[in-house]
């Protein structure tokens, strides 16, 4: 079995400062100072082996961000690749139909979550999504509690 030649991770001036900045600054998004960590070890002369071990990061995810980097630079470090699947439907159609369908509501009208849906041929939860994100439901109120949340010990109290 042949090894392959380490080929270290030469950092310019601007760049080692930008990802110390990174890895320093308070508000920095803690992927970004991972994968900064990571470039700083590997620019220093750390195996991927080694670095894997100090960072307590595996050597698939050490040796995905050494490759990144190489072929985008910082910019790679700072953006996600795109997931799989089918992307998200905009929501700016979905909101405009809700609120069209609120307005043309007589006021001190309510209709539920579910007749809202079927109002707008929408799916149930992207409606409740839109009218939390209107501040119109409250984020608390997402759905009732299951039976199991309430303790089997608490004493019932009966009205009759």
């Amino acid at each position: 079995m042949s090894v392959l030649p380490r080929v270290p991770i030469v950092l310019s001036e601007y760049q080692r400062e930008q990802l110390i900045r990174w890895v320093s600054a308070p508000g920095t998004p803690a992927r970004v100072v991972r994968r900064s960590r990571i470039i700083l070890q590997l620019a220093s002369g750390y195996s991927v082996h080694r670095a894997s071990q100090v960072l307590s990061i595996s050597e698939p995810t050490i040796r995905l961000w050494r490759d990144r980097f190489r072929f985008g630079g910082l910019d790679a470090l700072t953006t996600d690749a795109p997931r799989p699947g089918r992307p998200r439907r905009a929501r700016g159609e979905a909101s405009t139909k809700v609120s069209e369908c609120l307005a043309a509501m007589p006021q001190g009208t309510h209709l539920s979550v579910r007749a809202l849906a079927r109002e707008t041929g929408l799916g149930r939860h992207l409606v409740q999504q839109i009218l939390i994100d209107m501040e119109l439901l409250p984020r608390a109120v997402r759905s009732r509690p299951s039976p199991s949340a309430t303790p089997a010990s608490a004493p019932r109290s009966d009205h009759s």
